[in-house]
C-alpha cells in the first residue's frame, strides 16, 4: 500500500480539535546539542498553540537561540516555530489571557497574579505548527501515520509496515 492522499482541511480540523481539547503537553527545545522537555499546560486559539515560561527558564534561553520546537500532545507530535510574544499582560496577548481564565481557571488562581502583573517575568510563548504528525491503529486501515504537512498544505496517510521511516521526512 503506497501513502494515501487525504483531505487537508478535515486532517487539520481533526489535529486542531485534538489540540484545542488538550491541556497539556511536552514542549521540546534546544539549543543547539543540548535539548530538554518539560510538560507544560496548552493553550489554544484555531491552530496556533500558546504556553508561557519564566525569563530565567532554560526553555526561555534556549528559544531565543532556536526558534525549532517539538510538541507532543496525546499521540500527536507537532514540529513547529516559537515566538516569544512577550508579557501576558501586553495588549497583543489579551487572547492569551482570556483563553487560559477560560480553560484552567483554577491554575489561574494561582498563576493569574504572575500573567497580570507587567513587572514579572512571565513571557508567552506562540507555537504555530509547521508539520503535525499521528500514529494510529485500525483494522480497516492498519498501522500507520496521518502527516499534515502545513507549510506544503498536504495530507498524507503513510503505512508504517511498508514505508521506510526514512522516508517519512518527504511528506
Amino acid at each position: 500500500m503506497s501513502p494515501t492522499k487525504l483531505s487537508y482541511d478535515e486532517l487539520k480540523q481533526e489535529f486542531t480539535q485534538q489540540i484545542k481539547k488538550a491541556e497539556h503537553g511536552v514542549l521540546a527545545t534546544s539549543d543547539g546539542n543540548y535539548v530538554t522537555a518539560r510538560e507544560m499546560m496548552i493553550l489554544s486559539d484555531d491552530f496556533k498553540i500558546m504556553c508561557f515560561t519564566g525569563k530565567i527558564s532554560r526553555k526561555y534561553k534556549q528559544l531565543q537561540v532556536n526558534k525549532n520546537v517539538a510538541l507532543s500532545i496525546n499521540n500527536l507530535q507537532i514540529e513547529g516555530i516559537a515566538t516569544l510574544t512577550g508579557h501576558p499582560s501586553e495588549k497583543s496577548n489579551a487572547g492569551f489571557i482570556r483563553t487560559f481564565k477560560k480553560k484552567f481557571p483554577k491554575a489561574y488562581e494561582f498563576w493569574g497574579s504572575i500573567c497580570e502583573d507587567p513587572n514579572s517575568d512571565a513571557v508567552v510563548i506562540e507555537i504555530i505548527p509547521n508539520k503535525l504528525t499521528a500514529y494510529k491503529a485500525s483494522p480497516d486501515s492498519g498501522i500507520h501515520l496521518d502527516i499534515l504537512n502545513v507549510v506544503k498544505k498536504t495530507a498524507t496517510r503513510v503505512n508504517l509496515l511498508e514505508t521506510p521511516q526514512e522516508s517519512y521526512d518527504q511528506y
